[in-house]
């Protein structure tokens, strides 16, 4: 009988520890969001004019709204720090300007959804900021009939479109759950290639907003003028021979991006190894035995495990910690908002 219970507490202690080491390994991954400031600002990429929209959104979101936000926020996930919060609320932040340009975006964060369902309580407030955002209430969407399974090319276009439109944060990539592992959908890109810009804003954009606001509409003849060249560069080259901008750059993203367009375009077989290719290019470009850079820090943020180089989490225990459910880069689809 004595054996018996040595083994058990053996047992036991064995699980502790195991689940011990998990909890450290995890913790140690995370981010410190208190490392650096929020922008003021969404960062918008330097061709996008957006200005008149982002200060509807800002207006829309008055302070004692947002404070009473986080309050719930910070008293419902204890473990949640408040930069944590800023961060992630400065994601959504940049997901509703997402859903003020395309027809459709899901949503590839669980804790940035988890303060989107936060937001829905205050329901006269969150009706008040989508109509002096765009005139209408931003729909959360319920989970669809293709959660289980989502669409690696919808979240590759996800994926293109936020990086057109904005600079990545040392955050962007953990917040979202990585970028650039999954090719463009071929039919999205035959889409791209042969419509008119008007069949693209009825088949892909928020029209109702493309019609009522000249910067949206500007915004989205961009991103399909920046498309159509993109596949037109994959169809006439062999190579992706755009110039290579630095990690942490705000070009670096939006190259990037167009390296995805490319290799998508040109189906190439191994598309991850692909794009991998030009973020180890960079990073022996700027390794810092070459460099003379010690910090240790040159991400740009696209990249899940690119936050803050295995920097402790000095701020929360939890870089995650809305979140219940796992998310990887290209299947996370809970729920979604957009346009018409």
């Amino acid at each position: 009988m004595q054996t018996l219970i040595s083994v058990i507490i053996v047992v036991v202690i064995f699980f502790v520890i195991i689940n011990l080491s998990k909890t450290w390994r995890t913790r140690s991954k995370q981010p410190n969001y208190n490392k650096h400031l929020v922008p003021k600002q969404l960062n918008l990429q330097r061709e996008v004019i957006l200005e008149d929209a982002e200060s509807r959104l800002k207006a829309g979101l008055p302070k004692l709204f947002v404070k009473q936000l986080k309050g719930r926020m910070l008293e419902k996930f204890p473990r949640m720090s408040e930069s944590e919060f800023d961060w992630k609320f400065f994601e959504l932040k940049r997901y509703f300007m997402m859903t003020a340009i395309m027809k459709s975006v899901p949503m590839y964060s669980d804790s940035v959804d988890d303060i989107w369902h936060e937001m829905l309580m205050f329901t006269r407030e969150y009706q008040e900021f989508g109509e002096k955002f765009i005139g209408s209430s931003i729909h959360h969407a319920p989970h669809s009939s293709t959660a289980s399974s989502p669409n690696p090319g919808e979240r590759a276009w996800f994926e293109w479109v936020y990086s057109q439109l904005f600079a990545a944060t040392p955050y962007t990539g953990v917040i979202w759950k990585g970028f650039f592992r999954n090719p463009l959908d071929t039919t999205r890109i035959e889409e791209l290639r042969l419509m008119s810009e008007e069949s693209l804003v009825s088949r892909l954009f928020n029209q109702r907003t493309v019609e009522q606001y000249p910067e949206i509409r500007s915004a989205v003849s961009l991103l399909i003028a920046k498309a159509k060249r993109q596949i037109s560069g994959a169809e006439h080259n062999e190579t992706y021979d755009e110039a290579q901008p630095s990690r942490g750059t705000a070009d670096f993203m939006p190259y990037m991006a167009g390296a995805m367009m490319f290799h998508s375009f040109q189906n190439d077989n191994g598309f991850e190894e692909q794009m991998q290719q030009y973020s180890s290019e960079d990073e022996h470009k700027r390794d810092p035995a070459s460099t003379g850079d010690s910090s240790g820090y040159s991400c740009s943020g696209w990249d899940d495990n690119c936050a803050d180089n295995g920097s402790s989490d000095g701020g929360s225990s939890s870089g995650d910690s809305g979140s219940t459910s796992s998310c990887s880069s290209s299947s996370c689809s809970s729920c979604g908002g957009g346009g018409d």
